[in-house]
């Protein structure tokens, strides 16, 4: 029998009600409504874009409003909202392809926001299932989707293009569930994070048929784990800590202090590891080069807490975004990683995790220069 600690979680995930949201107060810089509905063509899988425009992400955070059928981006750099636009319905989970040019967004299917115009210019239909985690290879053609709806669970390999299903795999939702979907940054790499409280399993899967290529068994129960490089960290809610293990060795080392963890995200440059302590709801940054901690922001003393879904990080390193699930009292707390003490509220209902656009630096401002050869000149005739 599920724990209530897991029928907490798999309910976080699952909208059952429309939840009347009153006195919600969001931070505004300019607010954006687009018709997020899709066209016949769009449903099929077809685009009006074929690879999204220039990318304007740089400095976006985004995250969805399961209730409202919507996403909103937030600017870093004043934690404000600059668009809300609509959705496919019950969005959860978010997350921008890596050249920065698409946002995707999970819900009763997944819809494509060109990131130039805030649009959105597709949209895949997923029947029946409830997307809950959702990761993109570079360009954003192919798309993996963990889907879920209480008693059947799968994970699926979308063509973005086509919107046809190139592969999927079925989960046993009645004794497992889908914790976490990672893809290395060069693609290569496919893990699905399979839970069976109060453990999970790391799967080790082929990107292009999801058949199983190796599994570890883990000592942890872990809802948001994070790969970096050759690197997986799961943080455990049974009071483990942080549990890193090698993807090539599959050998699992603890990190930083043991505890409850709710949430653990790793800064760009792979030296440092922000954890999300459960008892204490305190945020704990850990130096990866000398495996040493120390306390950061308590988040009860800026947000009424409930559910943490987990921790974005932007593509500079320079700013943390925790998310707080609490219904009308939810939000994001913004925590600069150079003050890791002090926080921001940025009110709104939200249940999922946000995502960061990939970009560390603004394309606009990168200028390409071509300095042109002189003519050659002619060598001296000496015959």
């Amino acid at each position: 029998m599920a724990s209530n600690v897991t029928k907490l979680f798999r309910a976080r995930l699952v909208r059952l009600s429309v939840i009347a949201a009153a006195g919600i107060a969001v931070l505004t810089l300019s607010l954006v409504v687009s018709n997020g509905s899709a066209t016949n063509a769009e449903a099929a899988g077809t685009s009006s874009t074929a690879n999204g425009g220039a990318s304007l992400c740089y400095g976006e955070v985004a995250i969805t409003q399961q209730n409202a059928d919507t996403a909103t981006i937030i600017d870093q750099n004043t934690d404000l909202v600059t668009h809300t636009f609509g959705v496919v319905a019950t969005p959860a989970p978010t997350a921008f392809s890596g050249d920065g040019r698409l946002l995707f967004v999970g819900g009763i299917g997944i819809s494509v926001i060109d990131t130039s115009t805030n649009t959105v210019i597709q949209t895949l239909p997923l029947p029946g299932l409830h997307v809950s985690h959702l990761t993109t290879n570079f360009d954003g053609s192919m798309l993996y989707a963990l889907s879920y709806d209480g008693s059947t669970a799968e994970l699926t390999l979308i063509d973005r293009t086509t919107g046809f299903t190139l592969a999927y795999r079925p989960i046993d939702a009645t004794a497992h569930y889908p914790l976490d979907v990672l893809l290395s940054a060069d693609g290569s790499t496919l893990w699905y994070i399979d839970g069976t409280y109060p453990t999970s399993t790391a799967m080790e899967l082929n990107p292009a048929t999801l058949a199983l290529v190796s599994s570890t068994a883990l000592q942890a129960y872990s809802t948001q784990s994070a790969l970096h490089g050759n690197t997986i960290y799961f943080g455990d809610w049974n009071g483990n800590g942080v549990l890193a293990m090698n993807t090539q060795t599959h050998v699992l080392v603890p990190v930083g202090p043991t505890g409850f963890v709710r949430a653990v995200n790793i800064s760009p440059d792979g030296n440092t590891m922000y954890s999300i302590n459960g008892q204490s709801a305190q945020l704990i940054v850990t130096n990866l080069i000398t495996n040493t901690s120390m306390s950061g922001l308590q988040l009860s003393t800026i947000a009424p807490l409930q559910w943490i879904a987990g921790i974005a990080i932007t593509a500079d390193g320079s700013k943390l975004y925790v998310s707080n699930s609490n219904y009308a009292q939810g939000g994001l707390i913004a925590i600069a990683t150079a003050s890791p003490n002090a926080g921001t509220f940025i009110p709104m209902e939200i249940y999922a995790n946000a995502s960061t656009c990939p970009l560390a630096s603004d394309p606009a401002s990168i200028v390409t220069t071509t300095t042109v050869a002189s003519d050659p000149v002619a060598p001296s005739f000496t015959g």
